[in-house]
């Protein structure tokens, strides 16, 4: 009995360890995913204000369902193919920040009300990862979750939520 605690002991403390560990990989990575990072918080930042729109889920990342769009009012994601936009010539951002994120290998991005950006790596049963901007150096609310400040960056961290 006491080997089977010791062996769920030491495979809880190496789960915990592996997910801390993820965002030091996360972290790291970070240099290569900035100049996507920062084009797709740009775009949703100009589709939120113009059309409403929140967020984005990529549907071939994510259970293989459709792309996904979140509008501001919603709390459910509308398929792309089913969205109306105010201004026509908004298609090309909207259809640019999906090229964008699929390049980063990203499941979603996100604004939240307060206009914080995140984007989600991968989508996990327990947590997601990904990345967090927080504007105005706020920083993360730590019971929310597990992060890391991204070295030489300002308002960008590595999250587990």
């Amino acid at each position: 009995m006491k080997l089977l605690t010791l062996a769920f002991t030491l495979l809880f403390v190496t789960a915990c360890d592996s997910d801390l560990d993820r965002l030091d990989v996360l972290a790291t990575q970070f240099s290569s995913h900035r100049e996507s990072l920062n084009e797709a918080r740009r775009l949703l930042l100009s589709l939120a204000h113009e059309e409403d729109i929140v967020g984005i889920k990529i549907g071939v990342r994510y259970n293989d369902q459709d792309d996904r769009v979140w509008l501001h009012h919603n709390t459910q994601p509308e398929s792309l193919a089913a969205i109306s936009l105010n201004n026509p010539s908004n298609k090309s951002k909207l259809y640019r920040v999906f090229d964008v994120a699929k390049a980063a290998s990203l499941e979603a991005i996100h604004l939240d009300e307060l206009g914080q950006f995140r984007a989600v790596t991968h989508m996990g049963r327990s947590y997601d990862y990904g990345y967090e901007f927080f504007i105005g150096g706020t920083g993360p609310e730590t019971e929310k979750g597990a992060y890391r400040q991204i070295a030489g960056e300002e308002n960008w961290y590595a999250f587990r939520r």
